[in-house]
């Protein structure tokens, strides 16, 4: 197997879990024969209709977009097949079987119920996103292969831009659980319009404060990066603006995420640290070492970061005690006791919200174990306080993952530096 193979197979494992997790949400699993005889009842075999009326439009949707994906990574993993026709019959095969299993899987979450449309669908988008890998393979893949080996060779402040940008989409997305369902569109839809009477709540004061700081980091690289070279022949204003509409549409993506909220002081806050990091942009016009400024600019934004996310919800507690448990002194106790979504969203969070602490200290560090006490300190440090705050409990897990994000965090930026230098040099 190729490099090229080893790399589409991993992304299908990859994207296998991401789909197991998904179908899984949130956890709500019954081992009872009698519930999963229920289950077994209640699934649906007659294609495309649902006690005798037709399936919901975006239920069908949701299935195409899930499975597209994982057709374009096992055909890229069986690349060495020469036949398009072979190819393409393995990836229709693969799709219906992991759609299978995934039906089956859910039998055992009462929420969840299998039916035929699913499996034909999830089958047919699996069949779909082969089909645009070999389009994608044949007519584009040299031209994505050269314009990705160009972007690492630029300045690092432009890849860590990249970085930043990718980080802001992916923490708007955690945990990953999308819902096209219309009724939960409009309820989103409704709290985003109450919040422009600029009613606060806990939520949208969080939201304001992660957004501005983290525009703030994402404004400086973007700007220090537009300054040495015009970013697609943009004007500093029109580039500006493009931003902050980016902004709007990722508050208004945020509908659709389960568990997420989006509101206009996000948006506000976002464009206001948009501006604040395009004045350090302006403010320390320092082009042959950006990175120092923008640890300067880190060392004010990240703290203040991890600090909104621990004092949420900004009310102090009336008893300390209530604070303190056995629970939340034994390390993973909630998730084995009760898995659900909100638990699932709290450790990704931990986990993305530590990672660049990982990536500020590499220089200091010796080895991981380093990188995971670090981690663990300053989980500690953030972790402590929360005695204090209504509803808030002193939980080992978050310390934990706390290290596990700051040793991720040097591990990946290790690897990517590694990697980097080997392309330049080539």
């Amino acid at each position: 197997m190729r490099n090229k193979e080893k790399i589409y197979f991993r992304l299908t494992i990859a994207y296998f879990c991401f789909i197991t997790y998904a179908c899984m949400v949130p956890f709500n699993i019954n081992w009872s024969p009698h519930a999963l005889l229920e289950q077994v009842q209640g699934i649906r075999w007659i294609p495309y209709f649902s006690n005798g009326r037709r399936e919901s439009l975006t239920d069908i949707v949701s299935n195409l977009a899930w499975f597209m994906p994982l057709g374009f990574f096992i055909a890229g993993s069986i690349n060495r097949v020469a036949s398009t026709a072979l190819k393409l019959l393995i990836v229709l095969c693969s799709g219906a079987a992991v759609s299978l299993f995934h039906e089956i899987l859910q039998l055992l979450t009462p929420i969840r119920v299998s039916s035929v449309t699913d499996l034909i669908n999830n089958s047919l988008s699996a069949f779909a996103g082969g089909c645009v890998y070999v389009v994608y393979d044949k007519k584009f893949s040299v031209k994505v292969k050269v314009f990705l080996l160009d972007e690492l060779k630029k300045p690092i402040i432009h890849i860590i831009m990249m970085l930043v940008l990718t980080f802001i989409c992916v923490w708007a997305l955690i945990p990953f659980d999308i819902s096209i369902d219309i009724g939960t569109l409009k309820e989103g839809v409704k709290e985003f319009l109450r919040s422009l009477t600029f009613t606060q709540t806990p939520d949208s004061v969080k939201g304001s404060i992660q957004n501005y700081m983290l525009f703030s980091i994402a404004g400086f690289t973007i700007f220090v990066d537009y300054g040495s070279r015009r970013m697609y022949g943009l004007s500093r204003m029109a580039l500006f603006w493009l931003i902050s509409a980016g902004i709007v549409a990722l508050e208004l993506g945020k509908i659709a995420v389960v568990s997420q909220h989006s509101s206009l002081s996000a948006v506000l806050a976002g464009q206001a640290g948009l501006l604040h990091g395009m004045a350090w942009a302006y403010m320390h016009p320092d082009e042959a070492r950006p990175q120092a400024t923008l640890a300067r600019l880190l060392i004010i934004c990240y703290p203040l970061m991890l600090a909104s996310e621990y004092l949420y919800p900004y009310r102090f507690a009336v008893q300390v005690r209530e604070s303190v448990s056995l629970s939340g002194l034994l390390p993973f106790y909630q998730y084995f006791i009760d898995m659900n979504i909100m638990n699932i969203k709290d450790l990704l969070t931990q986990i993305f919200l530590f990672m660049p602490l990982g990536v500020m200290p590499i220089y200091k560090h010796n080895g991981s174990v380093q990188a995971f006490i670090t981690g663990v300190t300053a989980g500690c440090i953030f972790e402590l306080p929360q005695v204090f705050i209504e509803g808030r409990y002193i939980d080992s897990t978050d310390i934990l993952t706390a290290g596990i994000g700051c040793a991720l965090g040097r591990y990946a930026l290790l690897n990517f530096l590694n990697f980097r230098k080997k392309l330049v040099n080539t």
